[in-house]
């Protein structure tokens, strides 16, 4: 990303907006893909998908008026 950012600001320097415009879209490109590739909700990183709602019904449980149940249909 430093190194895109460099490249940004030199092509501004010279007035090339099209490449400077190119490169933004790389960094953006790169940037959505590494918040993807690094964002594993933190109820999935030691547990399953399914597990992940009972643990978030648990945790809310106490402050709400009804009991919450989940199961998975086949």
């Amino acid at each position: 990303m430093l190194m895109l950012t460099q490249t940004v600001e030199a092509e501004l320097d010279r007035s090339d907006v099209a490449q400077a415009r190119l490169h933004l879209s790389l960094m953006d490109e790169t940037e959505s893909r590494a918040l993807v590739a690094g964002g594993t909700p933190a109820d999935l990183d030691e547990a399953s998908l399914p597990d992940a709602p009972r643990r978030l019904a648990a945790r809310h449980e106490a402050s709400v008026t009804c009991a919450m149940r989940f199961g998975l249909l086949d």
